[in-house]
């Protein structure tokens, strides 16, 4: 088959696969023209944890990006809430997508980063280089999970938004004068329409074991404030030294959190095209 064209100036085309298969839709959004770029979203997130990049990156890329299983307007097939079954889902969605000889560019972001992993695993073949964006499944030591406020049951929509604004700020964003109203917006809606559970998988390493068995080129942009890195970002480059040597690249965004290609997008979005372009 043809790879699908998505280049336009109206923004992202909306695409669906698995339609044949009721509880298996899977929704994406396209952009742009070239080589494919598929770029994965975050836990109790969607497609516009990459709102601000997208644009920039059909550039010089076809851009994928899809609402995971179980998130945003995508189903939640039965069994598929673990990183190897939303990664199988999204390989059957590439196999309408791509075609046959086409190698993968993928850009991960979080919880994202897990689900990459076991995409190499699935599809080791067909993946050209994997940027990591404050992925998770490294085994970085956490003492624990962020604390966060909870947001079920506050009924008050001035109240809600208040909780949505301060756990931006512990989580996402470094600085609560950068929660904008947009994030508040996104992150709101994300949450309403998430139903994976990602935070057990997240505090694993099954992005670094999928890493140490399949030697795909590696690069990696992280928030020096990323809170879920409590050691800091150099705990990242320790791992990705161990990993790839001097092949693995990580720049460290400086004032600037875990949602980096969102608050920072600014400065993010030349840095992961540059890191994109470094793979073969």
């Amino acid at each position: 088959m043809q790879p699908i064209a998505c280049a336009g100036p109206a923004g992202p085309v909306r695409l669906v696969t698995g339609e044949a298969r009721p509880g298996s839709r899977i929704v994406w959004r396209c952009a742009g023209a070239g080589a494919p770029l598929l770029l994965l979203h975050g836990g109790m997130g969607s497609w516009n944890h990459w709102v601000r990049n997208v644009d920039a990156l059909a550039a010089s890329y076809r851009v994928l990006v899809p609402d995971m299983p179980g998130y945003g307007e995508s189903d939640l097939p039965d069994g598929a809430d673990d990183p190897p079954a939303l990664a199988r889902a999204l390989r059957d969605g590439l196999d309408e997508l791509l075609a046959p000889d086409e190698r993968l560019r993928i850009a991960a972001f979080s919880f994202g980063g897990t689900v990459a992993g076991q995409l190499l695993l699935a599809m080791p073949d067909r993946i050209a280089g994997l940027a990591l964006v404050g992925s998770a499944g490294l085994g970085v030591v956490r003492p624990g999970t962020v604390p966060m406020e909870r947001w079920k049951g506050v009924d008050d929509p001035a109240a809600l938004a208040g909780v949505h604004r301060r756990n931006l700020a512990r989580l996402m964003i470094s600085r609560a004068d950068r929660v904008d109203e947009q994030a508040v917006r996104l992150h709101a809606s994300n949450l309403a329409r998430g139903r994976v559970r990602s935070v057990a998988h997240s505090l694993g390493d099954s992005l670094r074991q999928a890493l140490a068995a399949v030697p795909v080129p590696l690069a990696g942009i992280w928030g020096e404030l990323d809170p879920t890195t409590p050691r800091g970002p150099q705990e990242v480059g320790e791992i990705f030294q161990a990993l790839r040597g001097d092949q693995a690249r990580l720049t460290v965004l400086p004032d600037a959190g875990h949602w980096v290609q969102y608050e920072a997008s600014d400065r993010f979005n030349p840095l992961l095209l540059e890191a994109l372009r470094a793979f073969a």
